[in-house]
């Protein structure tokens, strides 16, 4: 009996839901050697977990580029 004319489930893995993102927690690094170019390229949930880690204040109202200008200035004067 051919695919076409058996029951069951009609999806495809083309159809099916991809997994969930992992957390941001999971996926951020919080190495000390980290550049700022680096974390560029960052998410602002990442970079404000970032931001919480070090201490950052009111990074929570902080857009994007001012939340790497201010991860930077924590690791400088850390």
């Amino acid at each position: 009996m051919s695919e076409s004319l058996k029951g069951g489930s009609h999806a495809t893995p083309e159809s099916r839901r991809p997994a969930p993102p992992p957390d941001v927690a999971d996926v951020v690094d919080l190495e000390e050697g980290v550049d700022v170019e680096d974390i560029s390229g960052y998410t602002v949930a990442a970079l404000r977990v970032i931001a919480q880690e070090l201490d950052v204040p009111r990074y929570a109202k902080l857009r994007k580029a001012d939340l790497v200008a201010a991860i930077e200035a924590a690791r400088a004067s850390a």
